[in-house]
């Protein structure tokens, strides 16, 4: 999971939801055509440059907004109305979280500064994987299973209603905070995999199933608590043989040996 996107509340290099959205800046020639003041914005004309997004999605977004304009369209600066139309557009991008500013300086210039939804988790589906911000809410990108397991975001199944998908995004955040001790230990989860019964099982790159229980936001009161669990994965991880164990179940109690990093809870 190298490659995370700056995720609030998350991960990789960051603990906390800092950059809600990357701020992106779309920058424009718009040329003088009419006495009132209409403009023509041309596509090539544009410029779009984001900031704090992986390198993984930077392009898909970029070409995502540059792509909701139409090849040639006509501005005016009057009561406003070319600024709501751009504002318009990119709000139906499917990136945009909040159009911050939008402005068409005296000199034709068409500036907008928005904030970007940040890519959290992948929802399996039948089509294929659909990628998700920290809500839930799809964004506009669908991949193959392999791609979407290139990204270094978790893979999400069995999750099918709203509740469902909340439930797992909580349990998705406890891995990425812990993201560092795991890598400690060599293992990196691939796949959160909900069972008939309501709990999550955590399934790693090579192919091991860590039985995790019920999610912190999920409808049922774990029998342990996350960091109890998390202090039984980490004893699990550091048994010389964990590497031949193909299934760990981590929400009962066991016998653990408390002499481990603290996990962040």
């Amino acid at each position: 999971m190298s490659q995370r996107v700056g995720v609030s509340g998350f991960p990789v290099l960051v603990a906390v939801i800092c950059v809600v959205g990357s701020a992106a800046y779309l920058f424009c020639r718009a040329h003088k055509s009419t006495p009132d003041e209409a403009y023509v914005l041309t596509r090539d004309a544009i410029k779009v440059n984001t900031q704090d997004v992986s390198d993984r999605f930077k392009k898909i977004i970029e070409n995502g907004l540059l792509n909701i304009f139409p090849a040639e369209m006509r501005l005016k600066t009057a009561g406003g109305q070319g600024v709501d139309m751009v504002r318009a557009l990119l709000k139906k991008s499917g990136w945009v979280l909040e159009v911050q500013e939008v402005e068409i300086t005296e000199k034709g210039t068409l500036k907008a500064k928005v904030f970007l939804k940040n890519p959290y988790a992948w929802l399996e589906t039948r089509e294929g994987c659909v990628l998700v911000d920290k809500t839930g809410s799809p964004l506009p990108l669908k991949e193959p299973i392999e791609e979407a397991a290139r990204s270094g975001l978790l893979i999400i199944r069995g999750a099918d209603t709203a509740s469902r998908i909340g439930a797992a995004l909580s349990l998705c955040e406890i891995i990425y905070r812990n993201e560092t001790l795991l890598l400690t230990y060599g293992v990196r989860f691939l796949f959160l995999e909900r069972t008939d019964g309501g709990r999550y099982n955590l399934v790693s790159t090579d192919g091991r199933v860590f039985e995790w229980g019920y999610p912190p936001a999920g409808a049922t009161v774990s029998y342990l608590t996350v960091k109890e669990k998390l202090e039984n994965l980490v004893m699990v991880l550091k048994n010389p043989f964990a590497r031949s164990t193909k299934r760990a179940v981590l929400w009962t109690r066991i016998a653990a040996d408390l002499q481990q990093p603290s996990p962040q809870q």
